[in-house]
């Protein structure tokens, strides 16, 4: 998988906190929790039911988004095509699909440690349909259904939107490592990626 420390786009797919502070569980099958987990990097509580299926679809989102726009509060605000995220993420049963998207914002992160990055919210904290200032749907044409589909609003949390702005910012194709058959597999690709130089195979994009 090749990452890139140049040509940093405006917004990365992850942060070096949001994986090594275990935001997600290293599992595809997580299970409800409310839990203080402490590592090298920090101390979190993580609330909700948040694994690696949780973490492929967010990192797609992030990867995807066709437009980003900052709101009053700090907030960010991306412009997404659903069908191209489903795709990135490896989701291949709509249900499943729309299982991960409710349970990634039903979760809450409290991020206790580093103080720097101290902060209590979602990561995602709102979708809908994306509409034109005028009220029309904003759409792509599907070739597969000679229909337009849909766009969508993704309104990141305040914990990712926390992470974004004081974070180094990590940046690759996350379709590889959604591809991985197992979560734990998963988690240890994300942790080597926030490694610039080792283990090798490490990149970021340095804030």
């Amino acid at each position: 998988m090749k990452t890139t420390i140049s040509n940093r786009p405006a917004l990365p797919t992850t942060t070096i906190h949001a994986v090594r502070l275990c935001l997600f569980q290293p599992t595809r099958r997580p299970v409800h929790e409310n839990r203080i987990i402490a590592t090298p990097g920090g101390k979190i509580r993580r609330f909700g039911k948040l694994g690696q299926q949780h973490a492929d679809v967010l990192e797609a989102i992030c990867y995807e988004r066709e437009k980003k726009a900052s709101l009053e509060d700090r907030r960010i605000k991306l412009l997404v095509d659903p069908a191209r995220v489903r795709r990135t993420a490896d989701q291949v049963s709509f249900s499943t699909f729309d299982r991960v998207l409710t349970e990634l914002q039903a979760g809450v992160i409290e991020i206790i440690e580093p103080a720097k990055l101290a902060c209590q919210g979602h990561l995602i904290d709102h979708i809908d349909k994306a509409t034109r200032a005028d009220g029309t749907p904003i759409t792509r044409y599907d070739p597969l259904t000679g229909r337009d589909r849909p766009l969508w609003r993704v309104e990141l949390g305040k914990a990712l939107c926390t992470l974004i702005a004081g974070d180094i910012w990590l940046g690759y194709d996350p379709a590889a490592i959604a591809r991985l058959p197992h979560g734990i597999s998963q988690a240890v690709a994300r942790h080597v990626l926030t490694h610039k130089n080792t283990p090798r195979g490490g990149g970021i994009w340095i804030r």
